[in-house]
């Protein structure tokens, strides 16, 4: 499909936020200058970046009049991915962000799934790299196919979906904002993106970059942070209790494992009551479902009973042990 002479080809507008990026940035927008779909509005939100970030969007701009740059207060990435939202204008949108890169012709492939067919959400590939731009993992290995919003639910909860390398209906997006402040955002908000799409698509190409980056937020060592994760997925439990109950026995099995995620950290650290009383008072409400779910193995309901029947102001070494124990079952 080529909409390189078509004044009516749709505008894609690509958000990508930047912060302490400088050594990977001009790569990530470079990528997404040089692809082979020519109408795109190309959003930089500069998030407070205390390193040259900032010199380095203005320069780029100055080369492609389709680039906007926005400079802002230090608020993190969701709050500069509401930002560039504020302000963007295309039919479709695009996420990237600024230490990754993207296929020359990914938006292309994209935008012609989604108009050939009338889809509100088109999903392609990716591939895990190192920062010397080696594969060392291909994704999640889609097929081509068209899901149902059923399947899509699905497909969400056992493949952990990112917003970043998706092309979707600005419609589909235009009441749904970022959780500002928190990490995980993308697992917030996706059930809430799915449930206003009719139609959704998987591309088999991998056509967005991710680099794995020891430095990142999500490689870093354990942190409180991480407590985002089970937050986001305890609302998700929510919204698939309220709404698809029939999937809440493989979302709880999920939630869990983000529960005793943080719970393995916990438990062996110091004033850490507040974060595992709240894990208790999801584990108690829930508890019945988890106990009868046929997606939860035997040794995680027993990590559940082994937790709720367990004194959380003194935890002992015992306990440590024998939960740990459990855990390698």
């Amino acid at each position: 499909m080529n909409y390189m002479s078509n004044c009516a080809a749709p505008l894609i507008s690509v958000i990508i936020p930047v912060y302490k990026t400088e050594a990977y940035l001009e790569k990530c927008v470079r990528s997404v200058m040089m692809q082979s779909y020519h109408n795109l509005e190309i959003i930089l939100v500069d998030d407070g970046s205390p390193d040259n970030c900032p010199l380095i969007c203005d320069h780029l701009a100055e080369e492609d009049a389709r680039i906007k740059v926005i400079h802002k207060m230090n608020g993190g990435l969701s709050d500069a991915r509401n930002k560039g939202m504020e302000i963007c204008k295309g039919d479709y949108l695009f996420f990237a962000d600024s230490d990754d890169y993207v296929r020359r012709d990914a938006l292309e492939l994209l935008l012609e799934v989604a108009t050939s067919k009338d889809i509100d959400l088109v999903c392609g590939d990716y591939c895990l790299v190192n920062e010397d731009g080696e594969c060392i993992d291909h994704g999640l290995r889609y097929p081509n196919c068209e899901l149902t919003l059923e399947e899509a639910i699905e497909y969400f909860i056992t493949k952990d979906w990112g917003a970043w390398g998706k092309l979707y209906r600005r419609s589909v997006h235009s009441e749904v904002r970022f959780p500002i402040g928190k990490i995980h955002e993308d697992e917030a908000i996706m059930l809430q993106i799915l449930s206003r799409c009719k139609k959704i698509a998987l591309i088999s190409d991998e056509l967005y970059f991710y680099l794995k980056r020891s430095d990142s937020i999500t490689s870093q060592v354990y942190s409180k942070r991480k407590m985002d994760w089970f937050y986001g997925w305890k609302e998700n439990t929510r919204f698939i209790k309220q709404n698809y109950p029939q999937f809440l026995s493989q979302c709880l099995s999920k939630t869990w494992d983000t529960a005793i995620y943080n719970i393995d950290h916990l438990i062996s650290g110091e004033n850490n009551t507040t974060e595992l009383s709240e894990i208790r008072k999801f584990a108690l409400y829930y508890r019945n479902e988890i106990l009868r779910s046929h997606k939860i193995s035997c040794s995680r309901k027993l990590r559940l009973w082994l937790f709720l029947h367990s004194d959380l102001m003194s935890l002992s070494n015992l306990y440590y042990r024998v939960y740990h124990a459990i855990g390698r079952v």
